[in-house]
């Protein structure tokens, strides 16, 4: 697990009204985490036997590339259309 990575911890047991912490790992010890919610900078330390399971929040990084790249695409298909047209 790495610092400053996005992660959902979901925790066997609820902690202040939660069933699940989703935050940044902020530290990490041999008996615990801390998380640092990106909205409200709060810091939840957890301790792994408190922790049932550890979810990766998902890159949009490839989203991001595919989104940039169609737009591209159409931006050239509408030129090319355009000088086809007016010639």
């Amino acid at each position: 697990m790495e610092q400053d990575k996005q992660i959902t911890a979901f925790l066997k047991e609820q902690k202040d009204g939660k069933k699940k912490v989703t935050g940044k790992v902020k530290q990490i010890s041999k008996e615990s985490l801390t998380l640092t919610d990106p909205r409200s900078g709060e810091q939840v330390q957890l301790a792994f036997d408190e922790i049932k399971e550890i979810r990766n929040k998902p890159s949009h990084t490839g989203l991001t590339i595919a989104a940039v790249a169609i737009g591209a695409a159409v931006v050239i298909l509408a030129v090319m259309f355009s000088k086809l047209t007016s010639d």
